[in-house]
């Protein structure tokens, strides 16, 4: 029997008057991936931030395997690998040990086997000023992958990639992450969130 991994209840938060997430809720379960679909400002951003350890609740549960999240409990301890919006590299590393940064030990052929997956081998060199936008974007994929935590945030993880790439990568995801790890892939793309055959919630207005 499927344990729940994450669990949010009746989660709300604000900036200023503005309310981005409302009574909102969730349960997810081990080895899971849940797609959040829905327009930018709807809160998917924030829910992951806050279940990250990145930003706090005005009111609301957060559980992560059974464990009340608190502010004692820091983004390093929670198991999580997160991709942001943005590629959010360490400029003064190159591109191999931006990928190696969150490995308990550096695994090189593990490293090499994420990059060629993901289309950018021959760039371990490199520093992030040396790569494209989209270059980036997978670079910092590839990091939470390699990181081997049980959890997997995943923010508009594919924007600024071609079609063709964007879909050897869901594929990849697919054959090898999913049913493996408990992911929370957010999109405002319905044909990545269709890609993956999985359980949808589309999200409005912090609902």
């Amino acid at each position: 029997m499927s344990k729940a991994v994450i669990e949010v209840k009746n989660l709300c938060k604000s900036y200023g008057e503005k309310a981005v997430l409302n009574q909102f809720s969730l349960s997810v379960e081990e080895g899971e991936l849940v797609v959040l679909l829905g327009e930018s400002g709807c809160g998917k951003t924030t829910l992951l931030r806050i279940l990250a350890g990145l930003e706090k609740e005005n009111s609301g549960k957060v559980m992560i395997n059974g464990r009340l999240m608190e502010d004692k409990v820091s983004p390093n301890k929670r198991n999580i690998a997160m991709v942001f919006q943005e590629p959010a590299l360490w400029n003064h590393m190159s591109v191999g040990k931006n990928i190696a940064y969150g490995m308990e030990k550096r695994d090189d052929k593990k490293i090499c086997d994420i990059m060629n997956a993901l289309g950018i081998e021959g760039l371990e060199n490199r520093y992030p000023e040396e790569v494209s936008g989209g270059q980036a974007k997978r670079v910092a994929l590839a990091r939470a992958l390699a990181a081997d935590r049980d959890i997997l945030f995943l923010d508009e993880p594919l924007s600024n990639i071609d079609e063709v790439t964007k879909k050897k990568i869901l594929k990849y995801i697919d054959e090898n992450y999913k049913g493996k790890k408990t992911i929370l892939y957010v999109t405002h793309s319905r044909t990545e969130a269709d890609f993956f055959g999985c359980r949808k919630i589309r999200m409005d207005a912090g609902e």
